[in-house]
């Protein structure tokens, strides 16, 4: 089955390249040096930041921080808490800094973040003074010029070949074909697709496959591809010449994952659809034991809040009055939702509309609730307007983050009506109540609205996702992410606006 490939050569009648492996070393010495001159870069940056801080800072000489008795102490501690910032969002990653306006305002909110946890750990021992203080604040988004600036220009230096990642697909069980449609828009803009590899008996289309080679030709394309990934997509025996293959492959270094790992790296989603439900749910409990999961997660959720809700009970405050002046109607709307382990609680948010009751959603033709109201939909107030756009009408639910009934990040909150049928309509629906509902989440930030069914099982995929990954860098980024879709989200609503009308709507609208 040997299909000819579109730059001309013929999958079939070559040897393996004996200079495969000394490229493949090549390869990895080149990530190497790299590395090794990011991390001396970083410590060059990390030394400039400070001089560059100290000739910022209005009558204050270098002299003066550096007799502050445990000024090198605190330089050390800070520039280790910069780099675990960095290193905490993937920051180190070169498919990243390829492209420098998503990577520096990433790499802004990790040294100011670290700092911050810096200075905690510092004040726990010395008595830091207001000009040091000052000095290592500027110092730190300094840094974060200069160490994004040393990558941008560092990593689009690197051979593209040394630090991509080529796919090869082993075998053609059920979504493979969906794993190749993803691979042509990766989440890794450094993932590339190098092929299949069929197993069984049906023969493989290469315009929507290919190429397409034969399996006595695996280690051979191995060899002269660069493969660095074999996905095993299969789900019986495989011949002998394949395990051989597959077998000094991984001895080489060739990673194989499986089809459902591949899938859900390269998509953000967690193949459900592909998992006999035991099997994920197997790969899952660990949430339960997990440290993060159970403790740091949820001392970070009070601690967070703590420090938000002065400002946030002000900006209540003032949005209450504004809300009354603007329309009549009660200042909060509430609504019955599902949280962790399928309990029930009481949604809480600031009253955007005006006819609010506490009702079930009116539905579409498909039963769905209906999508979110546009900018002109008559319904929204004129201060609703403003509180949706930047999302000021959930604020109220921190206090449900510090009483433990929400988490900052995780699943959006259903009612109980719906969770009803999506538990008989999309598989593991019930599985996204392992973890605690979130302000924000993996598929709010992904996935704007869900006007079908399809859409709902798309979101419990990237939701499922989230939590058999969840993590503390994760965490982070869906945070880093919210915060670009409460700005790009006038824009987002104004393209939606453009949409065709719908029908008016009935008396007494819900909240939505």
């Amino acid at each position: 089955m040997a299909e000819e490939r579109g730059d001309g050569h013929r999958s079939g009648g070559a040897r393996p390249d004996p200079a495969s492996s000394s490229k493949r070393r090549s390869e990895s010495m080149i990530r190497a040096a790299f590395r090794g001159l990011a991390g001396a870069l970083d410590v060059a940056a990390i030394i400039a930041s400070y001089y560059v801080a100290a000739w910022i800072l209005p009558g204050i000489d270098h002299s003066d921080l550096t007799s502050h008795a445990s000024w090198y102490a605190d330089c050390v501690v800070l520039a280790l808490a910069w780099l675990a910032g960095l290193s905490l969002l993937d920051l180190d990653s070169p498919r990243h800094w390829r492209r420098f306006a998503y990577a520096w305002p990433r790499a802004v909110f990790a040294t100011g973040s670290a700092t911050i946890a810096g200075f905690g750990l510092v004040e726990l021992v010395t008595n830091v003074p207001d000009h040091v203080r000052y000095a290592v604040l500027i110092g730190s988004q300094v840094f974060a010029v200069l160490a994004s600036a040393h990558r941008a220009l560092l990593y689009r230096t690197i051979p593209r070949r040394a630090i991509e990642r080529r796919l090869l697909l082993v075998g053609d069980a059920p979504g493979t074909a969906e794993l190749r449609q993803a691979l042509r828009r990766p989440e890794d803009p450094l993932m590339e697709y190098v092929g299949l590899v069929p197993l069984g008996d049906a023969p493989q289309d290469a315009k929507v496959m290919g190429p397409v080679f034969e399996p006595g030709e695996l280690q051979e394309v191995v060899a002269r591809e660069g493969v660095t990934d074999l996905v095993l997509c299969h789900r019986q025996p495989v011949p002998e010449v394949v395990a051989r293959a597959l077998s000094e492959s991984a001895l080489r270094g060739v990673s194989t994952p499986r089809l459902e790992e591949a899938y859900e790296e390269v998509t953000g989603k967690a193949a459900i659809f592909y998992f006999e439900d035991d099997e994920w749910l197997a790969g899952v409990r660990w949430v339960e034991t997990n440290l993060y999961a159970t403790k740091i997660k949820r001392a970070l959720d009070v601690l967070v809040s703590l420090a938000l809700l002065p400002l946030a009970v002000l900006i209540i405050a003032i949005c209450a009055i504004a809300i009354k002046v603007d329309s009549p109607g009660p200042v909060f709307y509430t609504q019955r939702r599902i949280g962790l382990r399928g309990r029930r609680f009481t949604l809480v948010k600031l009253r955007t509309m005006i006819d609010v009751e506490e009702q079930g959603p009116r539905a579409g033709g498909d039963g769905l609730p209906e999508a979110k109201p546009r900018p002109d939909d008559p319904r929204i107030t004129k201060v609703g307007r403003t509180l949706r756009a930047v999302s000021l009408d959930e604020l109220p639910q921190l206090l449900l983050v510090l009483k433990g009934e929400m988490s900052l990040v995780g699943p959006r909150p259903e009612q109980p009506h719906l969770v009803e049928r999506y538990q008989a309509e999309v598989p593991l629906y019930n599985q996204r109540h392992f973890v605690r509902p979130g302000l924000t989440g993996w598929a709010q930030v992904r996935q704007s609205y869900s006007e079908s069914l399809d859409d709902v099982a798309s979101k419990v995929q990237y939701d499922l996702y989230y939590i058999s990954n969840l993590s503390m860098r994760l965490d982070v980024l869906i945070l880093m992410k919210t915060i670009g879709v409460v700005i790009l989200q006038p824009k987002r609503r104004t393209r939606r606006s453009r949409k065709p009308p719908e029908p008016p709507a009935e008396k007494g609208p819900r909240q939505p």
